[in-house]
């Protein structure tokens, strides 16, 4: 099947691209080279795409996107992988929309506009202990 993209597409396509491109700078890589998840110029990269409005594009206004179709969401994830920028994955597609989807009133609001304004965009994975 072939996927055309459509002028506002295209456009989308190159405005990201110029994002990640002056996001991604050598300094910033170079810093990015056997960082841990965790690590501190990951956790501001993720604040700086927060706060550009760049994080969560494809979820609801209500909860702090932009409300773009899922296209668009694809064409952001293409970019972020063709620059090698770091994504929190697992909160954009899995927490996030498990909590606007499931989450009780009071999750949903604190998950809600300013979360991604604010730098909230972590995650915790907490494994339990094996005990025998």
């Amino acid at each position: 099947m072939l996927l055309q993209e459509t002028p506002e597409q295209q456009s989308f396509r190159k405005e990201v691209r110029e994002y990640f491109a002056n996001l991604m700078t050598d300094d910033v890589r170079d810093a990015l080279r056997g960082a841990h998840e965790t690590s501190p110029v990951r956790r501001e990269l993720f604040k700086k795409m927060g706060s550009d409005g760049m994080l969560g594009i494809g979820w609801p206004t209500e909860y702090g996107g932009q409300g773009r179709p899922p296209t668009d969401q694809f064409i952001f994830y293409d970019e972020s992988v063709r620059a090698n920028a770091p994504m929190p994955f697992v909160t954009l597609n899995t927490v996030g929309p498990t909590l606007m989807e499931m989450g009780s009133a009071e999750q949903r609001n604190s998950f809600s506009q300013n979360t991604f304004r604010r730098n909230h965009i972590r995650y915790r994975v907490q494994r339990s202990k094996r005990r025998n």
